[in-house]
């Protein structure tokens, strides 16, 4: 069974502190991720190839049920975000991003 990996999966498995990830050919990995793995320091390695004391991504990463897929990366700070709302403390573009998603998203609830 093959294993498919996303971006937003690489970007998960780097804040858990993930420096390599074990691929092999029943890994599969979108351009994108390949992309952020890259910027993020995490190696795709292939068996045979890990290094001494790095931490290794199994080949399936595991599955957290009680926790929400969405855009929000950490808490929400205390102050209005771009929007109005309270936005991720991360900030950045990343925060722009989704304040710009979520203007978009108002003004056409508004329209209908």
């Amino acid at each position: 069974m093959k294993t498919f990996y996303s971006a937003a999966d690489i970007e998960q498995l780097a804040s858990q502190g993930v420096h390599e990830l074990a691929v092999d050919d029943d890994t599969v990995l979108t351009a994108v991720a390949r992309e952020v793995a890259a910027r993020l320091g995490v190696r795709l390695v292939t068996p045979g190839q890990r290094q001494a004391g790095a931490t290794v991504a199994p080949s399936a990463p595991a599955a957290d049920p009680l926790r929400p897929r969405g855009c929000q990366r950490g808490p929400a700070q205390s102050g209005p975000g771009p929007t109005g709302t309270a936005g991720p403390a991360a900030g950045g573009h990343a925060s722009q991003v989704v304040g710009d998603l979520i203007g978009a998203v108002k003004q056409l609830v508004q329209r209908s």
